[in-house]
């Protein structure tokens, strides 16, 4: 058997072992505590985070109409006033066309004009390079009559001029033989 101080050893022993677990066991349960109180304060936690969640979609649906019209008004604001401006942009290029047409057919008229004029020249001084040609002609003719005429004038004379050779060629044979010589 153990001796009285053995015992009396042992007994602190086991007291402060037996402490020392009930501090642990009593630092378990309140760490057990701890952490049932955490998860449930977590679970809270998730809750609320749900529920703010819930109420920011709850928000932001029941501000989504309105800051989508807001939005879709500005939207259509900022296409209007472009297509305002590319409007404006295509009524000034028109302008600029129809002012390039009306130029270019004013110049198209002018140079019809041009042409119309200088075509005019042009037969009229063909018409006279035609009625000089045929004066020419006409002169040329009555100059070819002319010399065709004196042609055959040159050749009566030549055939009486001929005949009369012969006649007076004749008549010296005549008067050859008649003199006898």
């Amino acid at each position: 058997m153990p001796s009285s101080s053995d015992q009396l050893g042992f007994e602190k022993i086991r007291q402060t072992t037996l402490s020392s677990l009930e501090v642990q066991v009593s630092s378990l349960t309140k760490v057990k505590s701890l952490e049932g109180k955490l998860e449930k304060t977590g679970a809270i936690l998730e809750e609320k985070d749900c529920r703010i969640a819930e109420r920011e979609a709850t928000i932001s649906i029941s501000k989504s109409p309105k800051e989508e019209s807001s939005r879709n008004i500005g939207l259509q604001e900022e296409k209007y006033r472009e297509i305002e401006t590319e409007l404006e942009g295509l009524f000034k290029q028109k302008i600029e066309a129809e002012v390039k047409y009306l130029a270019l057919m004013g110049t198209i008229q002018i140079m019809k004009a041009a042409l119309a004029d200088q075509f005019s020249e042009e037969q009229n001084a063909l018409a006279e390079g035609q009625a000089l040609v045929v004066n020419k002609n006409g002169d040329v003719e009555s100059k070819a009559r002319m010399l065709k005429k004196q042609a055959e004038d040159l050749e009566k004379c030549c055939e009486d001029i001929i005949g009369t050779g012969e006649v007076l060629n004749m008549q010296r044979r005549a008067c050859k033989l008649t003199l006898g010589v």
